[in-house]
């Protein structure tokens, strides 16, 4: 089991390919205007970017840390867009809420689906048949991947293809990264007390890959 399974594409880039192996503080990308808006990297955060400009972002460049720590920030910032805009793709912690998150990512016709989740979620709030502490396998008919850096009680729906959600480019100790489609390719379930969480420095205990369930 992958406990530190990516939100998006990730690439590490030789920080040397740049002229005298300076790394610029921003970065100009090529988009598709259609997937607006634009979530993207800033020097300590992340910015919205509403449109394009002649079909191109900017994104700056940012000490890397751990890109499970970013990838939590951009969940929580995708969270808060989606109930600001009503896109519809942020849902309770709850069987109904799951299949709705799943549901929302499907009706853009997105193949192959994953599930991210953290490996320390109660999965009764999601089925209350189950037993403490059963991890779950597959979700109407979606598998399941355990990511370290999720927070508790919460999942994200992603196409296994992240190329559709985004990228994050590893430049030696830095970062910069661009997320596009998120109202269509990121769906959100999670409990009312759901926070960003933090990479842990080993891997969580007791998630074992062969003993889980399957919820239809």
């Amino acid at each position: 089991m992958n406990e530190f399974n990516d939100l998006l594409y990730v690439q590490e880039t030789d920080p040397l390919r740049f002229r005298e192996g300076a790394t610029p503080a921003i970065l100009e990308f090529p988009v598709n205007k259609a997937t607006a808006p634009f979530l993207v990297s800033s020097s300590r955060s992340t910015i919205w970017i509403n449109r394009s400009k002649n079909g191109k972002v900017r994104a700056a460049v940012r000490n890397a840390e751990a890109y499970g720590n970013y990838f939590s920030e951009v969940v929580e910032a995708v969270s808060e867009m989606g109930i600001m805009a009503e896109w519809g793709n942020v849902h309770p912690f709850t069987k109904e809420g799951v299949k709705a998150a799943i549901d929302h990512v499907r009706f853009y016709e997105i193949p192959d689906l994953e599930i991210l989740a953290s490996p320390d979620n109660d999965w009764t709030k999601v089925d209350e048949t189950l037993e403490e502490n059963t991890p779950m396998l597959m979700m109407f008919g979606v598998p399941v991947q355990y990511a370290a850096w999720m927070p508790p009680n919460c999942i994200v729906v992603v196409p296994k293809d992240r190329h559709f959600v985004g990228f994050l480019y590893g430049i030696g100790e830095r970062m910069v990264s661009v997320v596009h489609n998120a109202s269509r390719g990121l769906a959100v379930a999670r409990d009312a007390a759901a926070e960003p969480g933090e990479v842990p420095l080993a891997p969580p205990e007791g998630v074992a890959a062969e003993v889980g369930a399957v919820a239809e």
